[in-house]
């Protein structure tokens, strides 16, 4: 499983989060005003984790360390 497709199905056990589920992006919509959105692309092979203005590249093959990224960041 690559990891948008990890992401999508954790993302189903939490309806009540604003998700937004793409082909190359999946966006986590900030909860609160003073929050902030998280999302994840993929593009030329390599997946970018992005939230608060920071954004952080992993190879295709770190499907583990993106779930982590992702997670930090809603977290």
């Amino acid at each position: 499983m690559n990891a948008f497709e990890e992401i999508a199905e954790r993302l189903k056990k939490h309806p009540d989060l604003n998700a937004s589920i793409e082909p190359f992006c999946i966006t986590v919509k900030a909860q609160e005003t003073n929050g902030f959105d998280v999302c994840v692309f993929f593009e030329n092979g390599e997946y970018t984790v992005g939230f608060d203005g920071w954004h952080q590249c992993f190879d295709e093959s770190d499907v583990e360390s993106v779930l982590n990224c992702f997670a930090f960041g809603l977290s």
